[in-house]
């Protein structure tokens, strides 16, 4: 708690003064060489009145509406608005909350679509319960019939991006098999190890193994599916065009 971006300061520190309080003098003495973050970490001060009411919409399987904020170029937080000005709101189907690397992620259907969304709990804004009842997870795209099975779905969501699930073919470096293990659980499969790597084979959505591919390349490559392969290849390919161009501007200049 104390080492979160996304909680903010005075609501941390009033939580540790009471675990303080609640404690003996040996956790007393031992937390005060513990390092606080910045004051300025956190700019939504929902966040704990969020989590009640979304714990209280999920229970009562209700729907809710909110604002979704986002940040400008003069780093202050707004809502998310339509192509017309008007502030877009959400209506969304919660079926359970997650923390992912210290952000706080609220699992859901977003109501005009049929698969599943993460929304970061802390960019919720005006949130509200709705009378109407939430869709069902079961008769959501990917569920085959079945209720949210909360670890195979973070397995399945090392970025909390939301996607289509595939199998995943890597190659990777041997220095990177802990890491591998960490983002995509043990149930990955070895093989094909040599002095120059080792073949990994998971089951995950597709765009978190395009981006850890992109994020550890050239340690990572994408082998199957073809089609994920071309489109990162495509997407590096890009990249390095965007920094020849940057390049030659600062040759020009």
């Amino acid at each position: 708690m104390l080492f979160s971006q996304h909680v903010p300061y005075s609501q941390c520190k009033d939580l540790v003064e009471k675990l303080e309080g609640l404690s003996n003098i040996y956790f007393r003495s031992r937390v005060k060489h513990i390092a606080r973050m910045p004051v300025d970490r956190a700019d939504n001060k929902q966040l704990f009145l969020n989590i009640e009411l979304l714990d209280e919409a999920i229970s009562k399987k209700r729907k809710v509406a909110f604002h979704y904020l986002e940040y400008g170029t003069d780093k202050r937080q707004r809502s998310k608005r339509r192509e017309d000005g008007t502030v877009r709101e959400y209506i969304i189907s919660p079926y359970q909350m997650a923390a992912r690397e210290g952000k706080y992620y609220l699992i859901c259907n977003y109501d005009k679509y049929d698969d599943i969304s993460n929304y970061r709990i802390d960019r919720i804004a005006n949130l509200r319960l709705l009378d109407e009842p939430a869709k069902p997870f079961e008769r959501l795209k990917w569920a085959d019939g079945l209720p949210l099975d909360l670890a195979q779905y973070m397995k399945e969501h090392p970025y909390m991006y939301a996607a289509d699930q595939v199998q995943v073919k890597l190659r990777v470096c041997l220095d990177m098999i802990s890491d591998v293990i960490d983002i995509f659980g043990r149930e990955v499969r070895f093989e094909d190890e040599d002095e120059t790597g080792v073949t990994v084979t998971t089951q995950t959505n597709a765009l978190a193994a395009a981006q850890f591919a992109k994020s550890y390349g050239p340690d990572v490559v994408i082998l199957a599916p073809e089609r994920l392969r071309q489109q990162v290849k495509k997407e590096l390919e890009s990249a390095c065009e965007a920094y020849n161009i940057e390049k030659e501007g600062i040759k020009n200049d």
